[in-house]
């Protein structure tokens, strides 16, 4: 990944705060698949935006996308905001279900944010694909966040990393989080952020 696109913010949840600040307007609705995390209920409603509560389908014990459902409440949406992999059903969505998703996406020109704090717990022969990987040949506006907080039980110390496909998106963001005062992570989640990463156990 270019470095030039990433950008620590001061927790994850506090970045996709940021953007549905910044990318939505008040009354909007935010498009989520659910079963939902809590916390991005609260985000919505505590933004006064609507949280358009996509139900996955279920079926034989497994969750899975329902395209058409999806694509119908996503033309009444102003932002997407989406999981992946899926906290709490535990989905790991295929390459062709998030190729569908930022296709949606770009087809009623609004933003893909993707929490992927899960990524690196997968199970054994599931294989993760970061949505801003996934768009590179879609050209969707898409803020993909990654943290170690799971991965290395440092949720504590609230850090995560942005990473953006557009360019507009990106310099309003960093315009905003230097307005707040947030624009570089403190020393100590910098460097366990780096040691973990490069010297944690695979």
């Amino acid at each position: 990944v270019d470095s030039s696109h990433v950008l620590y913010t001061m927790g994850l949840l506090h970045g996709i705060a940021l953007a549905i600040d910044l990318f939505t307007n008040v009354g909007d609705k935010i498009l989520v698949p659910s079963p939902t995390y809590r916390p991005f209920r609260e985000l919505c409603l505590r933004s006064d935006r609507i949280m358009h509560d996509y139900e996955l389908g279920y079926r034989s014990g497994e969750f899975y996308l329902d395209r058409e459902r999806f694509d119908a409440m996503a033309s009444e949406s102003k932002m997407i905001l989406f999981c992946s992999p899926h906290n709490p059903s535990g989905l790991v969505f295929s390459r062709d279900d998030l190729k569908f998703v930022l296709e949606t996406a770009k087809k009623y020109d609004i933003p893909v944010v993707s929490d992927e704090i899960h990524a690196d717990l997968v199970h054994t022969g599931v294989e993760h694909l970061p949505m801003g990987k996934a768009n590179e040949n879609i050209g969707a506006k898409c803020i993909t966040y990654l943290a170690p907080s799971k991965t290395f039980n440092v949720a504590g110390e609230h850090s995560a990393i942005a990473i953006f496909s557009d360019a507009e998106m990106e310099k309003t963001f960093k315009k905003k989080q230097s307005a707040l005062w947030l624009t570089s992570p403190g020393f100590l989640i910098g460097e366990l952020t780096q040691v973990a990463y490069q010297d944690g156990l695979d």
